[in-house]
């Protein structure tokens, strides 16, 4: 009986063994950046989520001076009502 075959079937069997943890290696590559997209997606929406609140401070801050101002000429309207 000859070396040969077994040999062969050892190579073969290596080989499959190889592509089986290169494989699993793209499969934990592929796992990781699915991590990396969700965390990405995470960041982006938390961005989002601030940004919009500095856009509903701003247009707080915006009323609140629109406010201020009308409270101004009230008050200026009251008083140069009578000298009018």
């Amino acid at each position: 009986m000859s070396v040969a075959p077994i040999n062969d079937t050892l190579t073969l069997v290596n080989r499959a063994k190889t592509f089986i943890d290169d494989t699993l290696t793209l499969v934990d590559d592929a796992l990781t950046l699915v991590d990396d997209v969700s965390t990405l997606v995470d960041d982006v929406s938390t961005f989002i989520d601030d940004t919009l609140t500095l856009i509903n401070d701003a247009l707080t801050f915006a009323e609140d001076g629109l406010t201020f101002i009308n409270a101004g000429q009230t008050v200026v309207d009251e008083v140069l009502t009578p000298i009018l």
